[in-house]
């Protein structure tokens, strides 16, 4: 994990409430968006690697460091280069059509 991981780590344990974890939607919405900009930056960390530096640095709880990590993976799932789309294109579209 590089320093730039790690600041941005930081910011997030500075946000988010540890006793509720990303209960509070504005704690999950920082969360996402700055591993969204993380990832837009190419940044990228190892299984576990989140967990272990919110606990060793932060003394963040566990489940509150692996509610962080599963989000963070979630995000790199589904950005993976290659990986096929859920949803066909024109899902929405076909919503709309129906009665």
């Amino acid at each position: 994990m590089t320093r730039l991981f790690e600041h941005a780590l930081d910011a997030i344990a500075g946000r988010i409430n540890f006793s509720t974890g990303l209960a509070q939607s504005g704690d999950f919405a920082s969360t996402v968006e700055m591993f969204d900009r993380l990832l837009n930056a190419g940044e990228a960390a190892k299984q576990d690697e989140i967990v272990d530096y919110l606990q060793r640095v932060h003394r963040m709880p566990a489940d509150a460091a692996q509610e962080v990590q599963r989000v963070y993976e979630t995000l790199a799932y589904v950005r993976q280069p290659g990986r096929q789309p859920s949803w066909k294109d024109d899902i929405l579209d076909q919503f709309r059509k129906k009665p």
